[in-house]
């Protein structure tokens, strides 16, 4: 059947007046009983024919990414698309004329029986539903049922949407949140124990009164339990990489300064394999940067070249200006060498080329793989070369140059601003009674008054008992938190506090942050870290009025 009307009459069908030609048509056009529209308007008589319009649909029913069908309402399958197809593991012809009753589990038949009889009712439903391929599969879905008119019949219209997408990012999600669990449980249980020794062995090695050879071996000792400190702190940052959560804390550094400061802590791992090191800083090395992130890159590198240093070779660190706006770091070694094939996987972790190798130096293999990306998120890159086995190797960081002037501060700096330090009265909260203890002995040397709580009920305790100065709090604690015990103390007596703990992930310190510490350290510290923490903390205290 053909009609014709004019353009007005068309522009009052579109709009839904009342008119009725125009409710004629619509009636016709919902019973199928026209083809096409004729439309008069000034540029003549122009054909709209309704089965274009299908064609039109038909394609985005077969390209979108859900499943589409049309049953009767008996059950029987007269369309599906291509993604229907794919999500039940069949092809058309094994699907037409099918019932839908046989894709889905068989205890759930009954219930999509009810939900088709419910779209007719009402106009639409929609409900979960495991849907059963052909191989045995069940699959989560949502099916989305309508009714429709095809051809004069009334059936339904299934929209299936796969929800195995969905599923599998929320079980990634929870992987990813229990993986960050364990490892910050890990480093807890981990550090915890580091504690107790690292301050006994700081303070042993800084003791004037021992022998030389004493206190040098004291000062070994330490180095290696700074190691087993930097090695969990790799597995960490690992993570915070790969979850992109890693934050910088950016500055103007001087670069050749960081360099000095990183040979300095391996002086003495040079000088038990007889290396030498020579520095050729002549680049202007003022970048913006986070210190503590760039030290750990050159940390890591030296580190590397001197494992993997001959004994008696030498390792060269060079600065230069490549271009005015770029500074060069290169730390170049004459040891070992890499092989061709490991250099595509050098920046992996866990990567560490032979065998043989792995076992003689030790390690993970984490270093280089935190050290790139750390180097690219200072707008910079970090390229290895080699010339093979025994050739030694060349890693070379390029970074962006700054204008601004650099700030040369030593983190060892005591925050005291050259004024007297007197004493303070410090409110210690640790559960382990070991650290506890020595923390105790230690402040109470440098005069210091030292109150112990276990938990978070003694410290409120004592608190409401005698006055402080700051608390430094643990933040696994028997009853309760420390973020808990900082929030009622900073309310209740705007007491400033510290939070030293082994728990280091950036959740951690946000937490810390939003509970009202002023500092959060991870465990382990030596003394002077400590005090310096503690009267940068108290005097930022006095100075804002509290």
């Amino acid at each position: 059947m053909e009609t014709g009307f004019p353009a007005s009459d068309s522009m009052e069908l579109s709009t839904g007046l009342s008119d009725q030609m125009a409710q004629e048509a619509l009636r016709a056009i919902r019973a199928n009983e026209i083809d096409a529209l004729v439309v008069a308007d000034e540029g003549g008589r122009r054909v709209r024919t309704l089965s274009g319009a299908d064609l039109c649909y038909r394609t985005f029913v077969e390209a979108m990414r859900q499943g589409a069908t049309t049953i009767s309402i008996e059950g029987t399958i007269l369309y599906c698309n291509e993604f229907f197809c794919d999500i039940v593991r069949a092809d058309t012809q094994m699907i037409s004329g099918a019932s839908i009753f046989s894709f889905v589990a068989d205890q759930e038949r009954e219930r999509l029986s009810s939900t088709i009889s419910e779209a007719m009712g009402s106009g639409g439903a929609n409900q979960q539903f495991k849907v059963r391929a052909t191989d045995g599969t069940l699959i989560s879905t949502v099916l989305t049922a309508m009714p429709m008119t095809e051809g004069g019949t009334m059936c339904v219209c299934l929209v299936v949407t796969d929800l195995r997408e969905h599923e599998a990012r929320l079980a990634a999600e929870a992987a990813s949140q229990a993986k960050d669990r364990f490892l910050a449980s890990l480093s807890h249980e981990l550090r915890t124990p580091l504690m107790p020794a690292y301050l006994t062995v700081a303070s042993l090695a800084a003791d004037a009164s021992l022998p030389a050879p004493v206190r040098e071996q004291l000062s070994n000792v330490r180095r290696n339990l700074e190691l087993e400190t930097r090695l969990i702190d790799d597995l960490l940052d690992l993570s915070r990489l790969i979850s992109g959560k890693m934050n910088l804390r950016r500055e103007p550094l001087n670069v050749n300064w960081l360099i000095e400061r990183v040979a300095e802590i391996f002086k003495s791992d040079m000088y038990q394999k007889s290396l030498k090191l020579k520095l050729e800083l002549s680049g202007n090395g003022t970048v913006e940067g986070d210190a503590s992130r760039l030290q750990q890159v050159l940390w890591n590198l030296l580190s590397n070249a001197i494992k993997f240093s001959q004994e008696g070779g030498d390792i060269t660190i060079r600065t230069s200006n490549p271009l005015p706006d770029k500074l060069r770091v290169q730390i170049i070694d004459r040891g070992a060498g890499i092989e061709p094939q490991m250099m595509p996987k050098l920046f992996e972790a866990f990567e560490q080329g032979e065998a043989a190798m792995i076992r003689r130096q030790g390690g993970l293999g984490l270093g280089l793989s935190i050290a790139k990306p750390i180097v690219e998120a200072h707008g910079g890159k970090l390229e290895p070369q080699s010339d093979g086995p025994g050739k030694g190797a060349t890693f070379t960081i390029t970074l962006p140059v700054c204008d601004s002037p650099a700030h040369l501060a030593d983190a060892h700096t005591d925050g005291s601003d050259g004024q007297a330090k007197a004493p303070l009265r410090i409110l210690l909260v640790e559960d382990h009674a070991e650290t506890a203890l020595l923390l105790k002995s230690i402040l109470e040397s440098s005069g210091h008054s030292v109150a112990i709580a276990g938990d978070v009920n003694s410290a409120i305790a004592q608190a409401e008992g005698a006055p402080f100065d700051i608390v430094v709090s643990d933040i696994g604690l028997p009853d309760g938190t420390g973020y808990d015990l900082m929030k009622r103390l900073h309310q209740r007596y705007e007491l400033p506090g510290i939070a030293l703990t082994g728990y280091g992930m950036d959740e951690d310190l946000q937490l810390s942050r939003e509970a009202g510490f002023a500092d959060h350290i991870i465990k382990p510290v030596d003394a002077f870290q400590l005090e310096s923490a503690l009267y940068r903390v108290v005097r930022a205290g006095r100075a804002n009025g509290g």
